[in-house]
């Protein structure tokens, strides 16, 4: 049975089909062996526990200087996106230092922000067909995202963002601000599923 993971309150019977994360190292972030990769900013591992599984949040830190922002993207060698495909991107987020995230397709003109503040989301550019973040205990949440994938694009990635309200830019000054980051999902169709942890190997 489904249950709100806030009040946990019942919501009824859960019945799921088949889904695979494409993902791999979806709670560690890994970069050695090209599953992740940071252009800018790094990331490292945070308290034991913290997790929305009790286990081990990532923080990801944006640069300590400079304008732009901290980039951390899939690389291709480990889930590329293919073209005429719809996909649903998750992941579990929480506010540090820093309180804006966004989701860029890299290269197919589709962002989307997440404000760890506030739990709303806003299409920054492109369409996407389902934007929803679903709050979390000790100040988490859930961030997902679906849209129609028309080419394939390059490298896919979260950024930390700043902004007011519902606006969001990822070319600012940073200063090392942080956000927490685990339990990310790429999977095929239309919204995400149960979370499917994955390590080097995708799981179904």
């Amino acid at each position: 049975f489904d249950y709100d993971p806030t009040t946990l309150a019942a919501k009824g019977l859960l019945i799921e089909g088949s889904a695979t994360n494409l993902q791999r190292y979806s709670a560690t972030f890994q970069t050695t062996g090209s599953y992740w990769y940071h252009t800018a900013g790094s990331i490292s591992a945070g308290v034991l526990g913290d997790a929305p599984d009790l286990g081990t949040p990532q923080i990801f830190s944006e640069p300590a200087s400079g304008t732009g922002a901290g980039i951390l993207q899939i690389s291709g060698a480990s889930a590329g996106l293919a073209a005429s495909t719809t996909y649903t991107v998750s992941f579990w987020a929480k506010s540090e230092t820093r309180s804006k995230v966004m989701w860029r397709c890299d290269g197919a003109g589709k962002d989307v922000g997440f404000n760890l503040d506030t739990g709303v989301a806003a299409v920054v550019a492109g369409t996407f067909t389902t934007t929803r973040m679903t709050a979390y205990p000790n100040g988490w949440y859930r961030c997902e995202a679906t849209w129609a994938n028309v080419n394939a694009s390059g490298f896919p990635g979260i950024y930390t963002a700043t902004g007011t309200g519902t606006t969001y830019t990822i070319s600012y000054t940073c200063n090392g601000s942080t956000v927490q980051l685990w339990g990310f999902q790429l999977e095929t169709g239309n919204g995400a599923s149960s979370y499917i942890a994955t390590v080097a190997s995708q799981v179904t």
